[in-house]
């Protein structure tokens, strides 16, 4: 069974059936797009171990038309996969955009799962023409994880320093997660903030929790 992680990582692939998982670890994710309608899949990690357990899952679905690939990033990719979609989930934000930085192919969709800096990747996306489509926190086992759809294009797309700090769409609709989230990191700050001695530092601190608490009420009256 998909933990809710993965679940909304599935969810996103809809209407997508030609599909590179960038990191795709044991191929689970695969494994849900080769059951729901994909016609063309690929399996790419820095791990060989991975690729060949994504391999014997896909095998053992009887799913016939996937490619596996060991090694790093996009290098693995080509354009004559004519891939519509490309996910990268479970890495840091900062590798995330080195990956994308060092891309030699054509993209156009991605799914991204930073494990942090997702501000610097948010800042990343803006400044280089990807269309953010959504942009949204979800909690899986008391984990916090911001889940990022991107359409590349010609155009640039810029982002408010709210919606890059706090997230497109969780700004937009009413999501319980993000309330959680925001919750959760004030708690954390307030309890760090008592032992902190540098009154700049200090107040950064209390000023970040004050941001947080305005947008946990905006939050709400989305309800």
């Amino acid at each position: 069974m998909l933990s809710y992680r993965l679940s909304e990582i599935v969810k996103l692939c809809k209407n997508h059936t030609r599909i590179a998982d960038v990191g795709c670890d044991h191929g689970k994710v695969l494994g849900e797009l080769a059951k729901n309608g994909a016609k063309f899949l690929v399996a790419s990690d820095i791990s060989e171990p991975s690729v060949k357990k994504a391999e014997q899952l896909l095998t053992k679905l009887n799913f016939k038309n996937f490619d596996v690939r060991v090694g790093n990033g996009f290098e693995t990719l080509s354009d004559s996969d004519n891939l519509d979609l490309i996910i990268v989930a479970g890495m840091g934000g900062l590798e995330i955009i080195q990956i994308l930085k060092n891309s030699k192919i054509k993209l156009t969709n991605l799914i991204l799962q930073p494990q942090n800096n997702v501000v610097k990747l948010r800042e990343y996306l803006c400044n280089n023409n990807f269309y953010v489509q959504l942009d949204y926190v979800i909690c899986d086992k008391d984990k916090f994880y911001n889940i990022i759809k991107v359409k590349k294009d010609n155009k640039f797309h810029k982002l408010t320093k709210r919606e890059i700090t706090f997230g497109k769409t969780n700004l937009k609709t009413f999501n319980p997660e993000f309330i959680s989230m925001l919750e959760s990191l004030n708690f954390k700050l307030a309890n760090r903030v008592q032992g902190i001695k540098d009154e700049s530092l200090k107040n950064e601190i209390v000023e970040t929790i004050k941001e947080n608490n305005v947008e946990i009420e905006r939050a709400k009256n989305r309800r």
